[in-house]
């Protein structure tokens, strides 16, 4: 139930509509320096640390299953789960407040008809809304220019949402007490 309810709460902090300023997200200066040496930890143990390290809140989806053994990383916050990430064949997404964490099982793909909006476009908005996304998490299929969405349902809900909004509609975007705007008719 917890859960569901922070799921819940997750997707209507990050979407809403509204008019405000938009401030621009760097990854580089995302989470404090974070330098951690791991012989052999359970996952989730791993990626809390890290929040407690980074200073990041981490959503976890679903169970993080395994070991991470002999690992290493020293790196800013959202860089650093992005390497557990990479190396631990995990899904991490940043949304320019906190980190979004899935095991595979819990990623879902998703095709949206967003053929009139350009690649080009759909890239800038989806990288104003989560400045991080894991490589393959959003791509164009080249016959039918339809987009491919891959994710946890949060993600995937939150980018369709977003895509599925009218050109002239400014989206709210609230990160860590503050509100951005994303013009998705305004990306390119």
């Amino acid at each position: 139930m917890r859960r569901a309810l922070s799921k819940f709460a997750v997707l209507a902090c990050l979407i809403a509509s509204g008019p405000v300023l938009a401030q621009e997200v760097s990854l580089a200066t995302s989470g404090r320096p974070v330098k951690l040496n791991v012989m052999s930890l359970p996952t989730r143990d791993v990626v809390d640390t890290l929040s407690y390290m980074s200073g990041l809140p981490v959503i976890v989806v679903g169970t993080l299953n395994g070991m991470v053994e002999n690992w290493s990383v020293e790196a800013r916050g959202v860089e650093a789960f992005s390497a557990l990430g990479h190396d631990q064949g995990l899904y991490v997404a940043f949304d320019g407040a906190k980190v979004i964490i899935a095991a595979n099982e819990n990623v879902a793909t998703r095709i949206v008809d967003n053929r009139q909006e350009g690649w080009s476009r759909t890239r800038s908005v989806v990288g104003e809304l989560f400045p991080l996304l894991p490589e393959g998490a959003i791509k164009q299929d080249q016959e039918s220019g339809m987009i491919v969405l891959r994710g946890p349902d949060i993600v995937v809900r939150a980018i369709t949402d977003l895509l599925e909004r009218p050109h002239d509609q400014q989206i709210q975007i609230i990160r860590s007490g503050r509100t951005q705007v994303v013009k998705p008719g305004m990306q390119g």
